[in-house]
């Protein structure tokens, strides 16, 4: 089983686009049966949020619908964990996914922020490999025979 934690940028993109790669992420997982995807209500809020100051109604309600039918809800990281993770992004505001993939147990964090995690790109973090979603479909991808 591949525990995997999506980011807000990749739950916001998959709301947006039904045809792209991120919302492909979505639908690979759940077609391999094997993989697990997971968030929490502060990565699902985010991705909510930007959504709704964007005035972007429709997709709202599509991620809505996405988070029911693909993503398992985890609750939020104890704030020790956020507290021993915060050196490692240049954004406060992203500690809490990097901590809710390593307290989910998880095995990627996949985020399309490059900015704030792209230093972080194929390193483990508390045995949490962080991906971008490119990679992270590739892998899901190579060897199943999914299209």
């Amino acid at each position: 089983m591949i525990r995997v934690f999506l980011d807000a940028t990749v739950l916001f993109s998959a709301a947006r686009n039904p045809d792209g790669m991120n919302r492909d992420l979505l639908r690979v997982a759940q077609k391999r049966g094997d993989v697990v995807l997971l968030s929490n209500w502060v990565v699902i809020g985010e991705a909510e949020i930007k959504l709704m100051y964007l005035v972007l109604r429709h997709e709202v309600a599509e991620l809505k619908s996405l988070v029911a039918k693909y993503v398992n809800k985890h609750p939020v990281a104890p704030v020790a964990l956020n507290q021993a993770l915060v050196a490692l992004t240049p954004d406060a505001n992203d500690v809490p996914v990097l901590a809710g993939a390593v307290f989910a147990d998880a095995d990627w964090l996949v985020s399309a922020n490059g900015a704030h995690f792209g230093h972080l790109y194929g390193k483990i973090v508390r045995d949490v490999l962080v991906l971008p979603p490119e990679e992270a479909l590739r892998r899901l991808v190579v060897g199943t025979g999914l299209p």
